[in-house]
């Protein structure tokens, strides 16, 4: 998949004051015909092992979870593995 564009987020946890840093990547099918997005949350290790940059070609291994909250569902989409395509 293609890396459209990198989000790397930051903060304060208002709860314990500890920081926090967070990096999503969009990332786009490299087919053609059909063209489909996701956005996907790295993983700490993840982000860690890469200087992602738009454009780069890359492989990964997703974890696709879904919340309840007041009787409205969320999806994250999370990466655990992550490798520079050969192609």
């Amino acid at each position: 998949m293609k890396i459209v564009e990198v989000y790397k987020n930051s903060g304060t946890s208002q709860r314990t004051g500890e920081e926090w840093h967070s990096t999503e990547i969009l990332l786009s099918n490299n087919d053609e015909m059909i063209e489909s997005r996701m956005l996907v949350r790295l993983m700490p290790k993840c982000a860690e092992a890469f200087d992602f940059k738009k454009g780069d070609v890359i492989d990964l291994d997703i974890l696709h979870e879904v919340r309840e909250y007041n009787s409205r569902f969320y999806n994250q989409i999370s990466a655990w593995r992550v490798e520079q395509s050969p192609f």
